[in-house]
């Protein structure tokens, strides 16, 4: 299990390899969602499928990757189109692994948490960048770069990992302390972020519902926000996006090639060109792979996650995100986040309660009942109780 535990480990990490083609280019300038790239952890992810193999592949995902094909097939520049289709492939067959083996995440997990904040707040600080791009891809930021404002994954990432983390407390009845959340919200905090802080404000999961159906239907409109470049640019992607949809309806302009043809659909004035997919990864699914793509996204979900599910895991917390930006679905970071949110299913959780006072409580199973010392869990009140019981896989147990 220890190449899972890396692999969350660095799931913020940005060190890759990467190959600039031809096709990676849009009007003489470098696009970086066109690069395709190998990164450190789709290395270890290629070395845990082949040192611990899946044993089937659900039809779900094949399905999913047919309904793909036709965004592949005709799209404008099939170099990108290609390399994002087989990067969906990894994180099913990641997805996949996940569900057979039910690895724990917890310890990994608080790693990554205060390891990256500590490294967040530490660049605050210093006003750039601490190490280097060679140290787990640290960009090499300074407080004078253009943009280093705009936040990408510390706005959604942090705050899906602290309600990972919040979830992760397997047994009723053991103290919860603030220091893992505090750590957490003090680079969330300097963020700045509109998006992260109304996702970690927001509970009600009709809210969701209702902001995605005000999005899809009227985010064309949102041209009243203009003064705020930020909302201008969002809301001209936006338009862009419903025109692309509108032309091609069925297959939409092509898998991973919505900035190769946006230029086609109007220009966004910025200091430098402007070339980033739309900030809603409803429209980004609508507009490059059509009614047949969005098809196959709403069955791959609806075939991994019931209603129930939805409502207690923190899956709604990334679609929110979602409706502000596309780093779900084009960053390597984004998309590694839903083989984790994964672990979370109440599909695989059964309920597991004790009073405090009792240590030979009995924890309800789906298929058996085990008296609490069998567990190898221990008194809530003894020392060491909480790491002991976190090394029990997560996707085995329901959270709060």
């Amino acid at each position: 299990m220890w190449l899972f535990y890396l692999i969350v480990f660095l799931i913020p990490s940005n060190l890759a390899k990467h190959f600039p083609l031809a096709s990676s280019y849009v009007g003489g300038s470098l696009v970086d969602y066109l690069i395709p790239a190998l990164y450190l952890t789709d290395i270890l992810i290629g070395l845990l499928l082949i040192l611990k193999p899946i044993k089937t592949v659900p039809r779900a995902l094949w399905i999913f990757l047919g309904l793909l094909l036709p965004s592949v097939i005709f799209s404008a520049s099939p170099v990108p189109a290609i390399y994002k289709w087989f990067k969906f492939l990894e994180i099913g067959l990641l997805v996949t692994w996940i569900r057979q083996y039910q690895p724990p995440i917890i310890k990994p997990l608080l790693a990554a948490i205060i390891f990256q904040s500590l490294l967040a707040i530490g660049q605050w600080f210093n006003q750039g960048s601490l190490f280097g791009y060679w140290f787990l891809g640290e960009q090499p930021y300074t407080a004078s770069t253009p943009g280093i404002d705009k936040i990408t994954w510390w706005d959604g990432s942090l705050k899906i990992a602290m309600e990972l983390m919040r979830r992760g407390v397997p047994i009723v009845g053991v103290p919860k302390t603030i220091d893992n959340d505090l750590i957490a919200l003090i680079p969330l905090f300097l963020t700045f972020s509109l998006s992260g802080w109304l996702a970690f404000l927001i509970r009600k999961k009709w809210l969701l519902v209702a902001a995605v159906a005000v999005s899809l239907l009227f985010g064309k409109n949102l041209s009243f926000l203009a003064p705020e470049p930020s909302f201008s640019r969002r809301s001209q992607l936006t338009q862009m996006a419903v025109a692309m949809f509108k032309d091609r309806p069925l297959t939409g302009v092509g898998l991973n090639n919505f900035t190769v043809v946006m230029d086609h659909y109007g220009y966004i004035p910025a200091t430098t060109r402007f070339l980033q997919p739309v900030h809603n990864i409803y429209l980004l699914i609508l507009s490059e792979t059509g009614l047949i793509g969005a098809l196959g996204f709403g069955y791959l979900f609806l075939q991994g996650l019931s209603l129930k599910a939805f409502k207690e895991s923190p899956y709604w917390l990334l679609l929110f995100l979602g409706l502000f930006d596309h780093w779900p679905l084009t960053l390597q970071t984004g998309l590694l986040l839903w083989p984790m949110l994964h672990l979370f299913r109440s599909g695989h959780q059964p309920i597991i309660k004790r009073p405090a006072n009792n240590r030979h409580a009995f924890y309800r199973h789906p298929a058996r009942v085990i008296p609490s010392h069998q567990c190898g869990l221990t008194d809530p009140e003894a020392p060491g109780s909480f790491n002991q019981a976190v090394n029990l896989p997560i996707g085995n147990f329901m959270f709060f």
